[in-house]
């Protein structure tokens, strides 16, 4: 499990998040668990939140600081799906329906390059909510852009949709939060 840990970011958000879920009677977190306007900036900033709306559309209903900054635009209300060509799309939703059909928290790590072909990774973890029917339908994801394991900040790196998966792994919730205690 230690591979999903990849900032300081997702061992604090996971730790609320599991913290939520072991309170919760239900098979995760709700997504009003979680106050987003309560997390500290410096973790908020990296955050975005994924609504599952169906097989081929995952809406980003909300967009941290630095993502937003990164991507050179706020993608709030857009389908994540868009932005990948046809093949990486069937990829992505394979591992989105693994997430939320299982449940399972996920980790998915990809080759990212801006204009100039300077090369970085991003590294995302997912971690699913319920909503008031007890479905999973939404993705906690925390992002971070590094280049060799060193977290960087840098408006000129952009996603682009030639990006390419490196690597994705999940895990069930039953081998994380059950049994509670």
């Amino acid at each position: 499990m230690e591979q999903f840990f990849f900032s300081e970011t997702t061992r604090y958000i996971f730790a609320m998040w599991k913290n939520a879920a072991l309170q919760s009677p239900h098979i995760c977190p709700h997504r009003s668990d979680i106050n987003f306007e309560a997390l500290p900036s410096e973790h908020e900033a990296n955050t975005a939140l994924l609504a599952y709306i169906d097989t081929d559309t995952i809406i980003i209903a909300r967009c941290g600081a630095n993502i937003t900054r990164n991507l050179k635009q706020d993608i709030s209300g857009h389908n994540i799906l868009a932005y990948r060509d046809k093949e990486k799309q069937l990829y992505e939703i394979d591992y989105y329906e693994r997430l939320v059909k299982t449940p399972a928290i996920g980790f998915i790590e990809r080759q990212i390059s801006d204009i100039n072909g300077r090369k970085a990774t991003l590294s995302s973890l997912h971690l699913p909510m319920a909503d008031y029917n007890d479905e999973v339908t939404y993705l906690f994801s925390i992002c971070s852009t590094h280049i060799d394991g060193k977290p960087i900040e840098d408006p000129a790196l952009t996603i682009i949709p030639q990006s390419r998966v490196i690597r994705s792994d999940y895990m069930p919730l039953d081998q994380i939060i059950w049994p509670r205690t």
